[in-house]
């Protein structure tokens, strides 16, 4: 039975429709994750604490100089803009990384919010908070996807959003990329695996064995 029927001239506002359609999707096809990774440098042994830094950024990473932390990371990764999807990424990179042999420094615990940061400053604060190496989550909205749902003869469509994730593992003494991964994640970015992550850097020799855990 039909609860609600509309009438010939209703429609549905297009913010009502992006919401249905994200809802389906995500009931649908839940999260996907594509993890790829390179190790530049092979690891001698685990690092005991790492620090996180979020960058929401479109640039890549090349290598980590001051060129390139001046233009790439510096603009974003203490701005007030970004703050919420930061500590969301921080707190689930946190939860996964985390284990009784790696501690997690994040940035957002080092350096305040639009807080004016050199080069050499973000190095040695650091290596002074106790961390051997920091992970950059840079992430960036790479393509759209069209999509539809129909239900009840009402169709919807809109884009889905994915998100590119690309990861730098950079020693903090020699300001060196070690590790580095590339993720496409469908429909959130809250949807990226940071337990794939986890695993991927245990199996380079980056982290100690991580938490047994099957979420993300």
């Amino acid at each position: 039975m039909t609860l609600f029927k509309p009438s010939p001239n209703f429609s549905i506002p297009g913010e009502l429709k992006y919401l249905a359609l994200s809802v389906s999707l995500f009931l649908v096809t839940g999260c996907g994750t594509t993890l790829k990774t390179v190790t530049p440098t092979q690891a001698d042994h685990p690092y005991k604490k790492i620090a996180l830094t979020v960058i929401n950024t479109h640039g890549e990473l090349r290598d980590f100089s001051k060129q390139s932390f001046d233009s790439i990371v510096n603009p974003v990764f203490n701005n007030l803009k970004d703050m919420q999807i930061r500590t969301t990424l921080e707190e689930m990179f946190t939860r996964k990384l985390s284990s009784p042999a790696t501690s997690i420094i994040k940035s957002s615990d080092v350096f305040k919010i639009h807080e004016n940061v050199s080069y050499n400053d973000y190095l040695n604060r650091l290596q002074s908070s106790g961390a051997e190496a920091v992970l950059i989550i840079g992430l960036s909205t790479s393509w759209g996807s069209q999509t539809s749902t129909t239900h009840h003869n009402d169709t919807v469509t809109g884009s889905n959003p994915n998100f590119l994730f690309l990861y730098y593992l950079v020693d903090l003494k020699t300001a060196q990329q070690v590790w580095l991964g590339n993720d496409r994640v469908i429909y959130r970015a809250e949807n990226v695996s940071a337990g794939d992550v986890n695993r991927a850097l245990y199996k380079s020799g980056y982290i100690s064995k991580p938490v047994s855990n099957t979420a993300n």
